[in-house]
């Protein structure tokens, strides 16, 4: 009888201890969290996250006015298909807060609309801890993704001592950038950070071309080329001689998409040209969310690089753009008709920085190639659903 009792609280035992186990295994799929500070986010974990082994993860910011869910929805970061370094990834859907002051919704710092009774750097580092309490992730595999007004805070991500540290590399699309704020002034990194910068040039919200003081109620917008340009030389670009700018090798690697590398000290600089956008919504599977004025165009590339070219890029876009119209805000409700600034268009200027990966590390460069090839946001700027295929990582 004492052996049968025995043998029942052996196997009661056993039951407690399995549940103890599987209690401490967590949860995937999608998660909603709330911090102590009111903030929330959304985790998206693949099922075949194994605990105990390091995973990648991916933070992506919405634009103004987004949400957590629909930023999951648009860039499909959670497919189960996607992968970096050849392991399933974390992904982190951010919530803005908003500014009634500016009757703004759901935003993010970098922008002159931003909360300032908020701290957004606070909140991102809120969220890793939040999440390696419960989940085992890769700290040598962490990156930043966003769109718009969620790209501009990518931007600013990057250029912060302190994000730009614990980030392997940054994926801002279209981001909304404004020159008072960090990301575009005083821009400080501690390290040559790996970007990955999509932007269409029929971009009427967050204009390619920039926008002039009177373009719009949130100040003048830099140049897109400008602020890829301080990027490349920020990673260590330099032309062969004093006040040159360096001249990327330009190819086609597929038709209709043309690559741009910088071979610079601090950083290899890559870039493709390619796309046929406004601001849309990006796709990892190289489809779009919608469109009503988006046409095939091509991204302008260094005049001096592809005079000789056949069919370079550049020649598709050799004409003066002129005037443009601008949407202030992400919804299109308010338009802004404003003149060129001639330096906006000067032709010298590269469309330069898709990416840039630092030589120091080989580990660190094949850790942010394979997050950029493999990244949602690379399809923004690309119109083939082969392009991923053409890409090999050596």
């Amino acid at each position: 009888m004492t052996a049968i009792l025995l043998l029942i609280a052996g196997i009661a035992g056993l039951s407690l201890a399995s549940q103890d186990i599987l209690s401490i295994i967590p949860a995937t799929g999608n998660i909603a969290y709330q911090l102590p500070t009111e903030r929330t986010f959304l985790l998206n974990v693949p099922d075949s996250y194994i605990h105990g082994e390091p995973h990648p993860v991916v933070f992506s910011f919405h634009g103004a006015g987004g949400f957590s869910e629909k930023q999951q929805r648009i860039t499909e970061l959670s497919d189960p298909a996607l992968k970096i370094a050849g392991k399933p990834f974390l992904s982190v859907y951010a919530q803005g807060v908003n500014n009634t002051d500016w009757n703004m919704t759901r935003i993010w710092k970098g922008a002159p609309y931003e909360n300032k009774t908020v701290d957004d750097i606070s909140y991102v580092f809120d969220m890793l801890k939040t999440i390696s309490e419960t989940y085992t992730i890769d700290r040598s595999r962490l990156y930043a993704c966003g769109k718009s007004n969620g790209g501009g805070f990518t931007a600013l991500l990057a250029c912060r001592p302190d994000t730009s540290a614990i980030f392997a590399a940054f994926a801002p699309v279209s981001p909304a950038l404004y020159q008072g704020t960090y990301a575009f002034h005083n821009c400080s990194p501690n390290r040559p950070v790996p970007i990955l910068h999509s932007h269409g040039v029929e971009d009427v919200i967050t204009p390619f071309y920039g926008r002039t003081p009177e373009g719009g109620s949130f100040g003048p917008e830099p140049d897109v080329r400008l602020w890829r340009r301080q990027w490349a030389e920020r990673n260590g670009c330099r032309g062969s001689y004093v006040g040159e700018w360096p001249v990327p090798l330009i190819k086609e690697v597929h038709p209709g998409a043309w690559e741009e590398i910088w071979d610079c000290p601090g950083a290899e600089s890559f870039a493709a040209s390619s796309l046929e956008m406004d601001s849309i919504p990006p796709s990892t599977n190289g489809r779009v969310a919608s469109s009503s004025t988006s046409k095939p165009i091509i991204l302008p590339t260094n005049s001096k690089a592809v005079a000789d070219a056949p069919q370079s890029p550049w020649a598709l876009l050799s004409e003066d753009p002129g005037s443009s119209s601008s949407i202030e805000s992400e919804d299109g409700s308010s338009e802004h008709d404003h003149d060129t600034d001639p330096l906006r268009y000067d032709p010298d200027f590269p469309a330069v920085t898709r990416f840039t990966v630092p030589k120091t590390s080989i580990a660190s460069s094949r850790t942010s190639l394979e997050f950029l090839f493999h990244m949602h946001v690379l399809s923004i700027s690309f119109t083939t659903r082969r392009w991923k295929n053409t890409i090999v990582l050596g």
